[in-house]
């Protein structure tokens, strides 16, 4: 729902970016309209039965908000349990391609209850420590992709991991997908003179 909103650029209706203009504002009219626009589609996306838990709230934010609440699996124990089926995911029988993809939706499903939260402080951030922060939990992501590799990539993943600065992991995986062709290739008889 959110990629559906996001490319009607309604997204900052429902994060409470954009809040509602005061009557008096030019903008209050749209505004409604969109907000209005908003709670239909929300009360067409979910049961019936949920419909009637929402019905009467006019502020999609605050159905946003109810909504999430209440089915939310981002309390304690769903995080601990993404990450521990992240940390103790191997490819194992998945072809290179099942293993990235399997790998990759824990990984953004930690992301999405596990956000770094944006630099808020009035004073412009010259430290950069949010982005070191990012580069760092993107290289673990790649690192732990690698690690959980079956041993017929030993030599690459080795080769990949004394890159500097290491890659990351769309490239880690371009660069796998290279050697995984290589390892089905038929060889070829060599011909003798």
């Amino acid at each position: 729902m959110k990629l559906s909103l996001e490319s009607k650029n309604k997204l900052s209706f429902i994060d409470g970016s954009l809040l509602q203009p005061p009557p008096t504002d030019p903008m209050h009219h749209p505004w409604k309209r969109c907000n209005t626009m908003l709670l239909s589609w929300i009360q067409r996306s979910v049961e019936e039965s949920i419909v009637k838990s929402i019905l009467w709230i006019n502020s999609a934010v605050e159905v946003w908000k109810d909504l999430q609440g209440r089915f939310s699996q981002g309390d304690m124990f769903r995080i601990s349990d993404l990450l521990h089926d992240f940390y103790h995911f191997d490819q194992g029988s998945f072809t290179l391609s099942e293993y990235f993809i399997e790998l990759k939706s824990l990984w953004e499903e930690i992301e999405l209850f596990r956000r770094i939260p944006n630099y808020k402080c009035s004073a412009q951030c010259i430290c950069g420590i949010v982005e070191l922060v990012r580069t760092y939990r993107e290289q673990n992501y790649v690192m732990k992709f690698l690690i959980g590799l079956n041993e017929q990539y030993a030599q690459v993943r080795s080769q990949i991991m004394l890159i500097e600065p290491l890659p990351n992991i769309t490239k880690v995986f371009s660069m796998l997908s290279q050697q995984e062709r290589q390892f089905n290739l038929p060889s070829l008889p060599i011909l003798e003179p």
